[in-house]
């Protein structure tokens, strides 16, 4: 239930971003040096969550999510002049997700803050920070 949303996460953003870039996840990139890495490409990675109401004695949870969306791009020329290769995907991305729902039982993505983006070797990482929430449900014994 907490990484589902991830799922809906991707069926969003692949009809909206365009080619050559592709939707990945971070289980996409385990083990790949970053000079092999695909780019350009759209990162969905869960950033953890957070409880924000307790509706049940312990047995009912909302929590919030936040997902990293993170726009991964590469300037052949080694240095990081990378804004106008970024800002299709920036943009494919947000219009995208904000307001939609991922899953049925996960509240609208909205934008969060996020950290400023990071630049190494010719490549330039993007990120977007969305957040939901959703209720959880435990059994008490």
């Amino acid at each position: 239930m907490f990484l589902d949303i991830e799922q809906g996460i991707i069926a969003l953003l692949q009809p909206a971003v365009p080619a050559p870039a592709k939707v990945m996840r971070a289980a996409d990139l385990a083990g790949i040096d970053e000079q092999a890495q695909f780019t350009p490409a759209v990162h969905v990675i869960y950033a953890g969550y957070r409880p924000t109401r307790d509706l049940g004695g312990g047995t009912i949870a909302e929590i919030e999510t936040r997902w990293f969306i993170v726009i991964a791009v590469r300037n052949a020329r080694g240095n990081v002049d990378t804004h106008e290769d970024a800002e299709p995907l920036l943009t494919a991305a947000f219009t995208a997700l904000a307001g939609q729902k991922p899953t049925q039982d996960a509240r609208p993505l909205t934008l969060s803050g996020g950290p400023q983006p990071s630049y190494n070797a010719g490549f330039a990482y993007y990120p977007l920070v969305f957040t939901t929430r959703q209720t959880l449900r435990g059994t008490a014994h």
